[in-house]
């Protein structure tokens, strides 16, 4: 089987692995996505820490946006044993990934770069296997904006998610401000304060 990989992931230890499984790895640029394993699926890979700092940025969602534009069936790994290492809270990752789940992008989780490799050599063997590869069911609302994840803090409106974009410009100035700053916006208060530090930084204790 032949996967392509997006040159960008030539620096990843997973085409080694891949062809350590026998498969063939075409280096390519591809418009969307780390690798793409038939002519109708492609997956984005994403280290933990990558995720965490792709949530904080926004730039996950604009990626998936792109990937189920471009594939009809997208998938979503995520790399690494540990997924609460980086900024985002326990909460606030497990949120966004369901929220990804909920748009039409299923969620693989790996322990590693092998088995990274070994999910998309068993998404390639299994499309290879099949004349019809399943694809989505209708279309399913994609959040393609950082307002999503501040939506799904407790109390958090999507209109009071996209005040705190205007006021602090992305997921990353909501994180770093302050309670007293996030308290000057209209709408948010003590407890929604709280909660959104809660959601979008990690505890040290």
């Amino acid at each position: 089987m032949t996967i392509l990989v997006d040159v960008e992931e030539d620096r990843s230890p997973v085409p080694r692995c891949l062809e350590s499984l026998g498969a063939t790895v075409e280096l390519v640029r591809l418009p969307t996505g780390d690798y793409r394993v038939s002519d109708d699926i492609a997956v984005e890979r994403k280290t933990v820490g990558d995720l965490h700092a792709s949530l904080v940025s926004g730039r996950l969602w604009s990626q998936l946006f792109a990937l189920r534009r471009g594939t009809p069936c997208p998938y979503l790994v995520v790399e690494g044993p540990n997924l609460d290492t980086g900024r985002v809270s326990a909460r606030g990752v497990r949120g966004a990934l369901l929220a990804v789940i909920e748009s039409g992008v299923p969620v693989l989780r790996s322990t590693g770069p092998e088995d990274t490799a070994l999910w998309l050599y068993i998404l390639a063997g299994r499309s290879d296997a099949a004349s019809d590869p399943p694809r989505r069911r209708g279309r399913r609302r994609m959040v393609a904006s950082p307002s999503g994840v501040l939506a799904t803090v407790p109390g958090v409106s999507p209109v009071l998610a996209n005040r705190l974009l205007a006021r602090f410009g992305s997921i990353a100035g909501v994180a770093e401000a302050s309670e007293s700053d996030l308290r000057e916006v209209e709408g948010i208060g003590e407890v929604r304060a709280v909660a959104l530090r809660d959601v979008l930084t990690r505890s040290t204790h």
